[in-house]
């Protein structure tokens, strides 16, 4: 995605979800988070592409039904 915004001059919005931080609950899902450091470097070379572009981080959050 990155890359595509790169392309496109920042014209694609780049995200970073995560859905849990809870490394047992990761490990049964059998998933991994993108690492902070590296959604912190997403946001700053975001910025670098076009400074008007933007983009955003997010957790998921289940709800009990």
């Amino acid at each position: 995605m990155f890359e595509s915004a790169k392309i496109t001059s920042g014209a694609l919005v780049i995200t970073a979800a995560v859905q849990t931080t809870d490394f047992d609950v990761l490990k049964n899902i059998k998933r991994k988070n993108i690492p902070y450091n590296e959604m912190v470097w997403l946001t700053k070379e975001t910025k670098k592409i076009e400074p008007d572009a933007w983009s955003h981080s997010e957790i998921i959050l289940g709800l009990p039904s």
